[in-house]
């Protein structure tokens, strides 16, 4: 057929852009000659352009080798429901040691600055008057 051809790893596949594509534009789409004035029909993406999608825009491969038995937790965390898969249990965990330095972090800093200006009396007696007016504004 004239002015059609075959899909390009850099067009877009359902609505996500491949590297390199302009935005808005589909698979089998003609940036030019179309069928008689009119656009040429849409193709769907396969299974394999779409997952060529989402590797290549979407995630970075990082080979890691485990253990027999770091695997064989992960296969636990996966049998009892915490991920559908290997890469999202890893993924997870990325997600809950950044979280644990974090908090490690601003925790250390709140003691560091507790130990540069200690709190006084007049601190504790302004947190207590405070408390106590919050508690009398209350309208039980």
């Amino acid at each position: 057929m004239p002015g059609r051809r075959e899909a390009d790893p850099n067009d877009t596949i359902q609505g996500v852009a491949v590297q390199g594509s302009k935005a808005g534009r589909a698979v089998g789409a003609v940036a030019g000659p179309t069928s008689r004035g009119r656009p040429l029909p849409r193709r769907k993406a396969t299974q394999r352009q779409y997952t060529v999608c989402i590797l290549t825009r979407m995630t970075t491969p990082i080979p890691t080798r485990f253990s027999d038995e770091e695997v064989a937790l992960i296969d636990q965390l996966i049998a009892q429901g915490i991920a559908d898969n290997r890469s999202a249990v890893i993924r997870q965990a990325i997600h809950h040691l950044a979280d644990h330095v974090r908090r490690a972090r601003v925790g250390s800093e709140i003691a560091a600055s507790y130990r540069d200006l200690p709190q006084t009396g007049d601190d504790d007696d302004l947190a207590m008057a405070n408390a106590i007016a919050m508690t009398e504004a209350e309208p039980w």
